[in-house]
């Protein structure tokens, strides 16, 4: 055997053993550099077999000066090459790293319109009946970060921040220090005291801005806050007002600023600018219960799902504006009919059958009820996700999954899984007519789906969805 057919098998055993090491030893880069300079050196060998017994002629027919230049330019080519591809490709990698970072987001809702009961804890709140639900979420991404930091204000004041959820490390207080504070005066012998005043946890500590700080947030989670909204009347000419808290509304805004870190140092805007929906209107939120078609608000029924109803203020009506809103039409609803699936399994009810214990779709994941204490449909509706439930009872809803997003308006809610397929939509196709669609794990390993083609075993199909998403930048918003 010749030394060049040697050296032809060594080059194609070298080469099987390069293609051969990555998926074997991935994590010992030394076999490559070792393949690359044997390789290296084999290319020289087969390039000397080739042209060393041409090389002294080559003299003789190239001028030296020129040859070398052309190899030096020809060097400098390649090196001006290599700098443009590779920070190319590091720029688009710390370019897809900041992205995966950078994924802090604040989302606002308005939370339910009715006041909850006097002096009743929530969230490390006291509540008054004049204080408003304004909900907070931060919601963080792939990636976990560290030293959240924001200031949050509405077009109200803030009565107190607390914290829904159970994340060890939050902290929220007025942006600007409270002046300090004491009474002074005499005991019942006349002796002088003085007695600071200190806030109270959970008690009112009243100001325009509030401040936010989370120490560190894991990847995919969200840290779900309450805003105790109030509105404070203002001083006239300095003197204070008879009465110091104004009617309970609803903001109308809310903005927050701040930053936040990853794990390699680097800092991050965080920014909401979001003004809520009509005061007038149920609440868009993740507790629904204030915009239910059957609430005092009636919605027109052959409106469109995205549109919300207007409601005007009696006070600034004409007369005959005021004549014709009393004349309106407004639907009363005597059956109801629950749909699973558009053009699927479908049953009816009235309010006085299930106070009588009938039980319409029983061994189906809806359960639909009534209770002694009113006279209205009741219903409730479980999707697994895993060994985690979604449950959806009269318009209210939380989600236990942080890859699921949601959307809704105050006719339709649907939530999707990180494909933005939907696994659930509960749409109000009028105030008496009820439609479920979705993904429903049943007993027996067994997967249905409703949808517009009727109720039957699931077979991979997808749902079409009724929103756009994300929901942060779509709130609210059809799909085309």
């Amino acid at each position: 055997m010749s030394f060049g057919d040697r050296l032809g098998l060594a080059g194609v055993v070298l080469a099987f053993f390069a293609i051969a090491a990555p998926y074997l030893w991935p994590d010992k880069k030394w076999i490559g550099w070792v393949s690359l300079s044997c390789a290296i050196v084999l290319m020289f060998l087969w390039g000397w077999r080739e042209l060393g017994a041409e090389l002294p002629k080559l003299r003789t027919r190239y001028p030296t000066v020129s040859t070398a230049g052309v190899f030096v330019v020809g060097g400098c080519l390649a090196v001006a090459l290599w700098r443009l591809v590779i920070p190319t490709v590091a720029d688009q990698s710390q370019s897809t790293d900041e992205k995966m970072a950078s994924s802090v987001v604040l989302n606002a809702a308005l939370g339910p319109s009715d006041p909850y009961p006097e002096n009743m804890p929530f969230a490390g709140i006291i509540w008054h009946g004049f204080y408003r639900d304004v909900r907070l979420d931060i919601v963080n991404g792939p990636a976990d970060v560290r030293d959240v930091d924001f200031l949050v204000q509405l077009d109200t004041s803030i009565a107190g921040i607390g914290q829904v959820t159970q994340f060890p490390n939050i902290m929220f207080f007025p942006a600007k220090d409270s002046p300090q504070l004491w009474v002074s005066g005499a005991n019942l012998d006349g002796t002088p005291v003085s007695m600071p005043v200190v806030p109270v946890p959970g008690a009112m500590q009243t100001a325009p801005v509030y401040r936010v700080h989370c120490n560190s947030l894991l990847a995919n989670t969200s840290v779900h806050l309450t805003i105790a909204s109030v509105v404070l009347n203002q001083a006239i000419s300095g003197k204070m007002p008879d009465k110091l808290f104004g009617e309970r509304r609803s903001p109308k805004q809310i903005r927050a600023k701040g930053t936040y870190s990853t794990a390699d140092g680097k800092n991050y805007p965080l920014e909401l600018s979001y003004t809520f929906p009509d005061s007038s209107v149920p609440a868009q939120s993740s507790v629904l219960q204030a915009s239910h078609p059957r609430s005092k608000a009636k919605p027109d029924v052959g409106a469109e799902f995205n549109e919300l109803q207007k409601v005007v203020n009696p006070d600034t009506q004409s007369p005959k504006q005021q004549l014709l809103a009393e004349r309106g039409f407004h639907e009363t609803v005597q059956k109801y009919f629950i749909m699973l699936g558009e053009n699927g399994l479908s049953g009816s009810a009235t309010v006085e059958g299930l106070k009588t214990g009938v039980k319409p779709f029983e061994g189906f994941p809806i359960r639909v009820f009534a209770k002694e204490t009113d006279n209205d449909l009741h219903y409730e509706i479980t999707v697994w996700q895993g060994v985690r439930a979604i449950v959806v009872t009269d318009n209210e809803f939380s989600l236990p999954v942080p890859h699921l997003d949601r959307n809704y308006d105050n006719r339709a809610l649907e939530i999707v899984d990180d494909n933005q397929g939907p696994i659930l939509q509960v749409i109000w196709k009028t105030p008496s007519q009820l439609v479920i669609n979705g993904i429903f794990p049943m007993q027996g390993n067994k997967v249905y789906i409703a949808d517009d083609k009727g109720f039957r075993p699931w077979r991979g199909e997808r749902i079409k969805p009724l929103f756009k998403y994300p929901s942060r930048r779509f709130q609210g918003q059809y799909a085309d």
